[in-house]
Protein backbone atom coordinates (compact mmCIF):
# COMPACT_ATOMS: atom_id res chain seq x y z
CA UNK A 1 0.00 0.00 0.00
CA UNK A 2 1.26 3.47 -0.86
CA UNK A 3 0.13 6.88 0.41
CA UNK A 4 1.54 10.35 -0.23
CA UNK A 5 0.84 13.61 1.56
CA UNK A 6 2.92 16.43 0.13
CA UNK A 7 1.95 19.32 2.37
CA UNK A 8 0.52 20.25 5.75
CA UNK A 9 2.04 17.22 7.48
CA UNK A 10 2.17 17.69 11.24
CA UNK A 11 1.98 14.59 13.43
CA UNK A 12 0.65 16.76 16.28
CA UNK A 13 -2.58 17.32 14.34
CA UNK A 14 -5.31 14.85 15.25
CA UNK A 15 -6.27 14.43 11.58
CA UNK A 16 -2.71 13.53 10.61
CA UNK A 17 -2.40 10.98 13.43
CA UNK A 18 -5.69 9.39 12.33
CA UNK A 19 -4.49 9.10 8.73
CA UNK A 20 -1.27 7.40 9.90
CA UNK A 21 -3.15 5.04 12.21
CA UNK A 22 -5.47 3.97 9.38
CA UNK A 23 -2.52 3.50 7.00
CA UNK A 24 -0.44 1.47 9.49
CA UNK A 25 -3.41 -0.78 10.26
CA UNK A 26 -3.81 -1.59 6.55
CA UNK A 27 -6.90 0.54 6.01
CA UNK A 28 -7.28 3.24 3.40
CA UNK A 29 -5.56 6.34 4.80
CA UNK A 30 -8.42 8.51 3.56
CA UNK A 31 -11.89 7.70 4.92
CA UNK A 32 -14.48 6.66 2.33
CA UNK A 33 -16.14 9.67 0.78
CA UNK A 34 -13.23 11.99 1.59
CA UNK A 35 -10.98 11.08 -1.34
CA UNK A 36 -9.53 14.09 -3.17
CA UNK A 37 -11.50 15.16 -6.21
CA UNK A 38 -10.05 14.20 -9.55
CA UNK A 39 -7.99 11.25 -8.32
CA UNK A 40 -5.01 9.95 -10.24
CA UNK A 41 -5.04 10.41 -13.97
CA UNK A 42 -5.40 7.51 -16.36
CA UNK A 43 -1.70 7.72 -17.26
CA UNK A 44 -0.42 7.63 -13.68
CA UNK A 45 0.70 3.97 -13.60
CA UNK A 46 2.35 4.14 -17.00
CA UNK A 47 4.04 7.43 -16.07
CA UNK A 48 5.49 5.81 -12.93
CA UNK A 49 6.85 2.90 -14.98
CA UNK A 50 8.43 5.39 -17.38
CA UNK A 51 9.88 7.30 -14.42
CA UNK A 52 11.62 4.12 -13.24
CA UNK A 53 13.00 3.57 -16.76
CA UNK A 54 14.35 7.11 -16.64
CA UNK A 55 16.05 6.37 -13.32
CA UNK A 56 17.80 3.38 -14.89
CA UNK A 57 19.08 5.61 -17.70
CA UNK A 58 20.17 8.30 -15.26
CA UNK A 59 22.03 5.83 -13.02
CA UNK A 60 23.82 4.51 -16.11
CA UNK A 61 24.99 8.02 -16.95
CA UNK A 62 22.57 8.52 -19.85
CA UNK A 63 21.10 11.81 -18.65
CA UNK A 64 19.56 12.91 -21.96
CA UNK A 65 17.72 9.59 -22.31
CA UNK A 66 16.52 9.87 -18.70
CA UNK A 67 15.19 13.37 -19.28
CA UNK A 68 13.42 12.24 -22.46
CA UNK A 69 11.70 9.38 -20.59
CA UNK A 70 10.70 11.66 -17.70
CA UNK A 71 9.25 14.21 -20.10
CA UNK A 72 7.21 11.43 -21.72
CA UNK A 73 5.97 10.40 -18.27
CA UNK A 74 4.99 13.99 -17.57
CA UNK A 75 2.97 14.09 -20.80
CA UNK A 76 1.00 11.09 -19.55
CA UNK A 77 0.59 12.43 -16.01
CA UNK A 78 1.04 16.24 -16.05
CA UNK A 79 0.36 16.59 -12.34
CA UNK A 80 3.08 14.13 -11.30
CA UNK A 81 5.12 16.14 -8.83
CA UNK A 82 7.82 13.47 -8.48
CA UNK A 83 8.64 13.45 -12.19
CA UNK A 84 8.47 17.23 -12.43
CA UNK A 85 10.82 17.65 -9.47
CA UNK A 86 13.29 15.06 -10.80
CA UNK A 87 13.55 16.87 -14.13
CA UNK A 88 14.07 20.16 -12.33
CA UNK A 89 16.75 18.69 -10.03
CA UNK A 90 18.73 17.25 -12.94
CA UNK A 91 18.46 20.43 -15.00
CA UNK A 92 19.19 22.74 -12.02
CA UNK A 93 21.49 20.82 -9.65
CA UNK A 94 22.75 24.04 -8.06
CA UNK A 95 19.29 24.53 -6.55
CA UNK A 96 19.34 21.08 -4.93
CA UNK A 97 22.89 20.00 -4.29
CA UNK A 98 25.97 21.78 -3.00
Amino acid sequence: MQFSKLSEFDIRRRETAEVLERWVSGQSPVPAGQEPKGGLGAGHSEANAIFREGLDHYRAGRTSEALARWRRGLELDPGNYLIRKQIWAVENPEKFYQ
